[in-house]
């Protein structure tokens, strides 16, 4: 029964992670032969300094850095944030559970599409309504100006992404036993000293598990890129 599965790992996995190792130890210029280099190509792209490579590998990994920490901070505080009222006795609280669910049900690429006419400085939603509303007078260039470029693709994948840590985070906070809670209050402990000494504690594993998995998809996603 594990063979299938084994062989199946082989030729999805293990396989294409090889060849692309061994291409990547060559020196291949396209429509010529390849020849083998060694580690060379790792070297000029992590060690020389004089390598149009090297500047354009490290740039990358520090916007990669950028953008998945700070993917990662904003779906935090908004799934914490979320999970929390959702959790507490609110009225409609189906109807907003629902509705926050709502970007997360929504493909990638759709997602994508929609925040790019948003961000459009010609006809889009955001830059028509700040310029009817007088708060600028010319269109903010969301996507080409290199210092928002960033934090608009942020605003677009933290959209999308935090439903997911709200929904986990939700499940975590409904096993916490309500007595815990209900004897914290007996003692005198307020609603913070209820949060950093009971629900953070005990929604750690899920912590831990929802920020690998995001780090992973959101280091890994180019839909917004």
């Amino acid at each position: 029964m594990t063979l299938p599965a084994f062989l199946v790992v082989v030729g999805l996995v293990a396989y294409p992670l090889g060849y692309a190792f061994w291409l990547s130890l060559q020196d291949i210029k396209v429509g010529g032969q390849g020849q083998f280099v060694g580690f060379a190509n790792y070297t000029r792209i992590l060690f020389d300094r004089d390598s149009r490579i090297y500047g354009l590998f490290w740039n990358s990994v520090k916007v990669t850095a950028l953008y998945t920490g700070g993917a990662l901070a904003g779906k935090f505080i908004i799934g914490m944030i979320s999970a929390l009222i959702l959790n507490a006795q609110i009225r409609a609280r189906h109807f907003w559970r629902t509705l926050l669910f709502v970007p997360w049900a929504i493909p990638a690429v759709v997602s994508a599409f929609t925040w790019r006419w948003m961000y459009n400085d010609v006809n889009g939603v955001i830059n028509t309504l700040l310029t009817n509303l007088g708060l600028v007078e010319r269109p903010i260039l969301f996507l080409a100006d290199p210092k928002l470029a960033l934090w608009s693709v942020l605003i677009a994948a933290i959209w999308q992404g935090a439903p997911f840590w709200t929904m986990t985070f939700l499940a975590g906070l409904q096993a916490i036993p309500r007595e815990l809670y209900e004897a914290a209050a007996i003692d005198g402990a307020t609603p913070f000293q209820q949060y950093f000494r009971i629900t953070l504690p005990l929604l750690t594993p899920v912590i831990t598990v929802t920020v690998m998995l995001s780090a992973i998809w959101t280091s890994n996603a180019i839909q917004y890129v």
